[in-house]
């Protein structure tokens, strides 16, 4: 019951995240780094919505096997997150999205 738990507790990470993202003010540069960022936040969030329902299902039918396609698509869910967290990196550390004084500058109309 724990797995479920930690399932829910991702889905709403990617959730706020998602918020967090489109309060964003990018730059021009930033721009395409952030539209990957979100797009691929909203398939994750998805994708571990399907994959947590399929789970349920196939864990009433036979809670001591999983399908080979499930663990297929679990290591495409697993690539789609070390994707994101790159692409979250490079809004963040290059980028400097959220960070205030990038912020600042492109209130400023410093940064174009």
């Amino acid at each position: 019951m724990e797995l479920a738990h930690s399932g829910d507790r991702h889905f709403f990470a990617v959730i706020f995240g998602e918020f967090e993202a489109a309060l964003a003010m990018p730059y021009p540069a930033a721009q395409p780094a952030l539209d990957w960022h979100t797009v691929n936040g909203w398939s994750l969030s998805a994708i571990l919505a399907g994959l947590t329902a399929w789970r349920g299902v196939l864990r009433v039918r036979n809670p001591l096997k999983t399908s080979l396609p499930f663990l297929m698509l679990a290591t495409v869910f697993m690539v789609l997150v070390c994707i994101q967290i790159f692409l979250g990196s490079l809004v963040d550390w290059v980028y400097g999205l959220h960070t205030l004084p990038v912020v600042q500058a492109t209130k400023d109309g410093i940064i174009p």
